[in-house]
């Protein structure tokens, strides 16, 4: 980034060679006034400077470039992955892996961003070809701020807030953007899936695979897949590439979660045998009195 000088000129108070002469010259002026003498001598020692002009120079940076694409990391790389693990402890073997998937995507990037600007086109468009969005009758209705309730409207009340809003989307074109599309993942997933209906594995999630069998598999894509566009031969290799990798793709015994259903063993409370009362209730309410103690 290129910075450019810009030279500015100021004007600044300087004290002559001669101050004291002038100093002394100003002060004896005013030394007989009758006035603030003290401020009349600081008045008259500051008519003494002189106004010197000086130049300033300001480095200005330039404005850089607008970015045709950004660009992403290893790091972006991996945390796309999710392979789990701690960024800060990988070794610098792991980490050029996603190294060289982030130089890739960048290249693709790059020349997808030059395309783009051959073209015209712009980021910023809309999924419209006139760079506008479609609009509904309640957005119309909101915009005019009309009092009540639009889910209180009946149908006749809203019919000619609906009609106004196809008439200004009738010119407008949607146009759908294209799905990003991941090689690599979508492969494997067809790849798992045919190894659990055919060969009855229990394959890893792309999350769950290990580094290895990732970095195996885009290697296969890359090399193998990138460039066949007809879809039966791109399944066929597919399947012979999972039938390859399937000890890598399978679970262990150790990972497989397994669930075992047990009956919760419930305590029988036991059912207390009240004994019936065969006392006959006395004449107090059925209490027993006891003797006082004076009395024997």
């Amino acid at each position: 980034m290129n910075a450019t000088t810009i030279e500015t000129s100021t004007m600044i108070k300087a004290m002559p060679t001669n101050f004291g002469a002038v100093a002394s010259e100003a002060i004896s002026a005013v030394i007989d006034c009758e006035d603030n003498v003290i401020q009349a001598i600081v008045d008259a020692v500051a008519k003494c400077y002189i106004d010197v002009p000086q130049k300033v120079v300001k480095q200005q940076k330039a404005k850089s470039a607008p970015k045709l694409y950004s660009k992403v990391s290893a790091y972006n790389m991996w945390k796309k992955a999710k392979t789990g693990g701690d960024w800060k402890t990988m070794n610098d073997e792991d980490r050029a892996v996603f190294q060289a998937q982030a130089d890739e995507e960048n290249k693709k990037r790059e020349a997808e961003a030059i395309r783009k600007a051959e073209a015209g086109e712009s980021d910023s468009d809309s999924g419209s070809s006139s760079g506008q969005r479609k609009t509904t009758g309640f957005i119309l209705w909101k915009k005019a701020k009309l009092e009540g309730s639009w889910k209180t409207m009946t149908e006749e009340e809203k019919q000619p807030w609906n009609d106004q809003a196809a008439e200004l989307n009738k010119d407008i074109v949607s146009v759908k953007k294209p799905k990003k599309e991941d090689p690599t993942y979508d492969s494997y997933k067809v790849a798992t899936r045919y190894l659990k209906s055919k060969k009855e594995v229990e394959c890893y999630t792309w999350k769950q695979l290990p580094l290895e069998a990732k970095t195996s598999w885009d290697e296969f894509v890359r090399t193998k897949l990138i460039d066949v566009e007809n879809k039966q031969l791109k399944r066929e290799l597919i399947i012979s590439g999972a039938e390859s990798m399937q000890v890598m793709f399978a679970k262990t015994e150790e990972n497989k979660k397994i669930t075992i259903k047990t009956k919760k063993k419930t305590k029988k409370r036991k059912k207390k045998k009240h004994k019936k009362n065969t006392k006959k209730p006395n004449d107090f309410g059925g209490r027993r009195l006891g003797r006082h103690p004076s009395k024997k």
